[in-house]
Order: structure tokens, then sequence, then C-alpha cells
């Protein structure tokens, strides 16, 4: 594993009940913008075997925010709201 196997764990089991999850829950920005493969490959070593779609937006306030989800439980329009979502939360805090 290229990442921290517990760092990994986290984001598989977010993906597996939340169907999402983003860099500011785990491992960082430039992670998930620079070494998203291998993040899923490490997820793939963890026994992640979902399917995993990636994205990005800039969102005001907090700049860029990179997320993961299973596009089988989670659209693309959806985990960008669901992104936003958490970034207004944050905000707000």
């Amino acid at each position: 594993m290229s990442f921290d196997d517990e760092e990994i764990r986290a984001i598989k089991t977010r993906l597996l009940e939340d169907g999402y999850v983003n860099d500011e829950q785990g491992l960082g920005a430039i992670a998930f913008k620079d070494h998203g493969d291998a993040i899923i490959s490490d997820l793939r070593l963890a026994g992640y075997s979902q399917p995993i779609a990636r994205g990005a937006g800039y969102f005001s306030g907090n700049g860029n925010v990179y997320w993961m989800h299973n596009p089988d439980l989670v659209s693309a329009d959806e985990a960008r709201c669901m992104t936003r979502r958490w970034v207004n939360d944050r905000e707000h805090c």
C-alpha cells in the first residue's frame, strides 16, 4: 500500500456506508488530486471492489475540494451536492 492502512480503511468504510468521501475527510487535497490512482489501488488491495468515480470543484471560501464516489450509489450531481453541503456545514461551525 502507498498510504496509511488505517486511512485507506476509513476511506473504504465511508465509500461503503455513504458512497462518498472527500479529501478533507481523509488524506488531503494533494493525495486526492495528484495520487488518486494510488488511493484507488490501495482501496482495491484493501478489498474494496465497487466502482469508483472521482470529481472536483471549486467552492468559494474553501478552494478546491476533491472527492470519490460510488456511481452505483451516488451520481456525479449528488456527489457535487454532498460536497457543497459539507463545505457549507464547515463554514457555519
